[in-house]
């Protein structure tokens, strides 16, 4: 393995970059405030959609940083990694403070799985393999949590990133048992497994990067689900009419697919678009008004929002 230390030439989004960083192919990122002496700082992390790049600077509410070392496995060419990290414009100038081989570093991995730590949202509790599960016995049968494993790959979502956690909540208050659900931007998995989990009959997520879809298939085996829960690049996924429709993308996309939402929704079908930041949120329920929803909510974290709604009426 091979461990670099990037400098950039001014604080970039802590949680953002590094998901690119991983995008590109790192196994792991460790963000350090060196400018300010202070010690190294873990950023849980999964990795992203590389379209994430286009909010890095749109969003002031979180840490920033100069400095990040990245751990990149053998198989990884350090210079192509470089050559991908120099050809974002703004970003030519990064410095490469080192680039060592890690043998003598056996603790870092560890240090990076000790990163991840499990997450409570609702009643799911959210963990990596390595961990243990939760102890059940402290929960009554009513208030039972949900153990849901979740591997950090190449797929974005392991429920630390405010507008996942804004989903996997909503999801736990709308969910009643049967529903069809599309997961458009599907990552890792996360939401479809955690809605089959709840109670969803079918689960159908829709994601572009065909190894964010390995990554979700094994998380999918990683919570027993063997059936019901398929993932799909677009062109191949079927036409159906779901119940419950999410998608957890960027602005952008999320307007290209408001003619395919109502295609694929039906009067009373639940929607819940996220991903966006809260400036976006007018502009967004307007497209989507004029094709039939009718929002009903705006729920608003760290910038981050969540707007949720219903299919009202057909649109020809």
């Amino acid at each position: 393995m091979i461990s670099i230390l990037l400098e950039f030439p001014r604080p970039i989004d802590i949680q953002q970059v590094s998901e690119w960083l991983m995008s590109l192919g790192a196994c792991a990122v460790e963000v350090s405030e060196r400018d300010a002496g202070e010690e190294a700082a873990w950023s849980a992390i999964a990795s992203a959609h590389q379209q994430h790049l286009q909010q890095l600077e749109s969003n002031t509410a979180w840490n920033s940083s100069r400095t990040f070392r990245v751990l990149l496995s053998s198989d990884v060419s350090p210079e192509n990694f470089l050559m991908d990290v120099a050809s974002v414009s703004d970003w030519n100038s990064v410095k490469v403070l080192s680039k060592v081989a890690v043998e003598e570093e056996d603790d870092w991995v560890q240090r990076v799985r000790e990163s991840f730590q499990p997450i409570r949202i609702g009643k799911l509790y959210i963990r990596c393999p390595w961990h243990s599960a939760p102890e059940t016995a402290k929960f009554s049968s009513e208030n039972a949590l949900v153990d849901m494993i979740i591997h950090p790959g190449m797929g974005f979502g392991t429920g630390e990133h405010t507008t996942t956690r804004l989903c996997l909540s909503w999801l736990q208050k709308t969910i009643r048992g049967g529903e069809k659900l599309l997961d458009y931007g599907s990552g890792s998995g996360i939401l479809s497994i955690a809605a089959y989990l709840l109670g969803c009959e079918l689960c159908h997520g829709v994601e572009i990067d065909l190894d964010s879809i390995r990554n979700a298939e094994e998380n999918k085996h990683l919570n027993g689900i063997s059936k019901n829960v398929c993932f799909y690049q677009p062109m191949e996924a079927p036409s159906l009419c779901y119940d419950i429709i999410v998608a957890n993308i960027l602005f952008h996309p999320l307007v290209d697919l408001a003619e395919k939402f109502a295609k694929c929704s039906r009067i009373g079908t639940q929607i819940a678009l996220s991903g966006i930041i809260y400036s976006q949120a007018e502009n967004l329920k307007e497209t989507y008004q004029g094709l039939g929803f009718q929002f009903e909510d705006t729920i608003v974290e760290k910038e981050w929002c969540l707007i949720v709604g219903r299919k009202k009426e057909s649109v020809e």
